[in-house]
């Protein structure tokens, strides 16, 4: 994800109208991104234990 990418991480932040929320990840399944989850509403560290709950179900990888 973005957070290791520090130049990455700038120019997401600079587009207008883009926001970033933490509780997002990839669903990777096989080693293939098959799509996206995102979990918001709580406190960032709960959002992405949420997601990870959620991955943890469908037999994702986990992050």
């Amino acid at each position: 994800m973005i957070s290791g990418n520090a130049a990455l991480r700038a120019g997401i932040e600079g587009r207008p109208g883009v926001a970033m929320f933490g509780g997002g990840l990839p669903i990777m399944i096989g080693g293939e991104v098959v799509g996206a989850i995102g979990v918001s509403g709580g406190a960032e560290e709960f959002d992405i234990l949420y997601t990870s709950a959620a991955l943890a179900a469908i037999g994702a990888q986990q992050y």
